[in-house]
């Protein structure tokens, strides 16, 4: 959930596609023919690898997926990260020609759900053109959504934005979209456009037609990021990240509890994530009376000048005059702490991992630990969901309670992770555990469990006894050693372990 450099090749090629008429559109001051359109979106085919999080050594084919690119200026192509994700191998289409073109991942932020490619050749740019980016949507205005097929056909239509929302994608920094709804779906991107150019790109589209776009000014702020980490060689910055959760304060009695008096409006603070924003400023129990001036409603809505009422999340990525906040700007609140009203300032950061300890989703292949016949993994959600389906919740009663009570950590609490038993090798050494699996780890010889690099060290110590306490009671006893190499080679496991740092 952090931007990654990554190196990947990338197969690009051009296809053939007949001349379409210029693409009509009742929208004030819509003048883009089918020409800029071909020369300004490209498809991208995405092929995936699937990692096991129960069998975490064993892997698979994957999803595929076919996405819309936008051309950039300076040879580059604009996309959503979340395809990317695991991607073995991609393939990016082009009106007008066969010929294949290798190139690069330059970035990709699965916070923002933005990612950059490239290519290696110059001469796969030549002919193509950006659109413009225009200013961003506003709810209530008539925009044409536009979208290309497989054989580059345009297919559009005019849409009303409905609504102007914050969305975490993929994480937890919240950006705003425009929300729209389209008969044509649009499940492998698009545009949204006005007269003067490019004014969001779709990037999400539910079962109900309605779809998501992203606001042109968080196009532009990411290809701005992206050049200034090229042109000074330095990270990539990102987008300001919240890093909290709130509840709505309308109960007289909570009210009163918290100490606002009658003039005082505000939301309750019930969460507040490591390694993020307000980490280091807010706490639980705090009131949010207001953000950068902008008083907050008990609903966390504030009233956005050129938006209308809008939630506050926005004030965290996006000033008053709708400009895109930067890491590094600081942001007044004002809160309600212990029945004193007080002012903070909070330095807005970009969000670069560190507030889980149950994931949502593992970066490339998950870690694990087999020993004696027993398979340890830590607990994320793609476990729960592989090993238990998506009725984990009720599947896995035990998981499920830690996964409510435990999956974030507070600013400064030690990085631990859960570690459960993911499944058992039939073997002589597991007799008596095999309903062990899916089981929690909290104790390793009488002290907390807190990793799976601990578990090891202990499990490969001199030969002698481990004792492992899981949730429910039950005790695990196992030999410490060097394990069963022949048990592992009969289940093609091809290595005990594959723990990296957290």
């Amino acid at each position: 959930m952090k931007s990654i450099l990554r190196n990947i090749c990338i197969i690009i090629f051009l296809i053939g596609s007949a001349v379409y008429a210029d693409v009509g559109s009742s929208v004030s001051g819509w003048s883009f023919s089918s020409d800029s359109v071909h020369a300004g979106l490209v498809r991208i085919r995405i092929s995936t690898v699937h990692y096991s999080a129960v069998h975490p050594w064993s892997r698979e084919v994957g999803s595929s997926y076919d996405v819309t690119g936008i051309v950039l200026d300076n040879h580059r192509i604009l996309m959503s990260a979340g395809p990317l994700k695991d991607a073995v191998n991609i393939e990016v289409m082009r009106h007008g020609s066969y010929r294949k073109f290798e190139g690069h991942i330059l970035v990709s932020d699965l916070e923002a759900n933005l990612a950059m490619i490239t290519v290696s050749d110059e001469s796969f740019f030549d002919g193509l053109k950006a659109i413009p980016l225009s200013a961003d949507p506003s709810p209530g205005n008539a925009y044409r959504a536009l979208r290309i097929d497989g054989n580059f056909n345009i297919e559009s239509n005019d849409v009303t934005v409905s609504e102007i929302i914050p969305v975490a994608d993929y994480g937890f920094t919240r950006l705003p979209v425009a929300v729209f709804r389209s008969a044509p779906r649009f499940e492998a991107g698009g545009l949204i456009l006005d007269g003067n150019g490019l004014v969001g790109m779709i990037g999400f589209v539910d079962g109900q037609d309605q779809a998501e776009a992203v606001f042109a000014s968080r196009l532009k702020r990411f290809q701005e990021m992206v050049a200034e980490a090229d042109g000074n060689r330095a990270e990539y910055a990102g987008f300001p990240v919240q890093g909290f959760f709130f509840s709505p304060l309308e109960d007289p009695a909570l009210r009163d509890y918290y100490g606002l008096k009658d003039n005082q409006d505000g939301v309750l603070i019930t969460t507040v994530l490591a390694e993020c924003s307000v980490s280091d400023s807010l706490k639980p129990g705090d009131v949010l009376l207001s953000v950068d001036g902008f008083s907050v409603n008990p609903a966390g809505q504030y009233k956005d000048k050129k938006l209308g009422l809008q939630s506050m999340d926005l004030l965290f990525v996006r000033d008053g005059a709708g400009n895109v906040r930067r890491p590094g700007d600081s942001l007044e609140l004002k809160i309600v702490r212990e029945g004193k009203e007080q002012t903070v300032n909070v330095p807005l950061r970009a969000y670069r991992g560190g507030a889980e300890r149950i994931p949502w989703w593992v970066d490339g292949p998950p870690d694990y630990l087999v020993h004696n016949g027993l398979i340890f993994v830590e607990l994320s959600v793609p476990f729960l969901k592989e090993r238990f389906g998506g009725d984990w919740k009720i599947r896995a009663l035990a998981l499920a309670a830690s996964y409510d009570s435990e999956k974030y950590y507070a600013p400064g609490e030690e990085k631990d992770r859960v570690i459960v038993i993911s499944d058992t090798l039939p073997s002589d050494s597991v007799v008596g555990y095999e309903r062990s699996t899916g089981e929690q780890v909290v104790e390793i010889n009488g002290k907390k469990a807190n990793s799976l690099a601990e578990l090891r060290k202990v499990l490969e110590s001199n030969d002698g006894i481990a004792t492992l306490k899981l949730k429910s009671g039950r005790m695990v006893y196992l030999r410490t050693g060097k394990g069963d190499p022949a048990l592992r080679e009969n289940y093609g496991i091809p290595e005990k372990s594959r723990i990296r740092k957290n």
